[in-house]
């Protein structure tokens, strides 16, 4: 899972199955580098780009229009499949 939001912060997320049957998040918001449950995307390229409004804008009907890029390298996700999957 691949989130970004308006301001071009990005975080990768994989499942090594769905939570309601025990599965984990593997991503570097829960682990270091080098631990079991690290995951992270080294070769995407993301870029944002507000349209129209404002981001973080309280008030009553404010609406922020907003675009992402997103380049992704099939490396990064095949690099977590075995090779008998592939």
């Amino acid at each position: 899972e691949l989130e970004v939001n308006p301001i071009n912060t990005v975080w990768n997320l994989m499942l090594d199955k769905p939570y309601v049957d025990d599965g984990h998040e593997h991503s570097g918001r829960i682990a270091k580098e080098g631990d079991l449950f690290y995951y992270e995307v080294r070769n995407q390229k993301t870029a944002t780009k507000i349209l129209s409004g404002s981001v973080n804008n309280q008030d009553v009907g404010a609406t922020a229009i907003w675009a992402v890029e997103i380049a992704m390298s099939h490396d990064d996700t095949l690099a977590h499949i075995s090779s008998s999957s592939r």
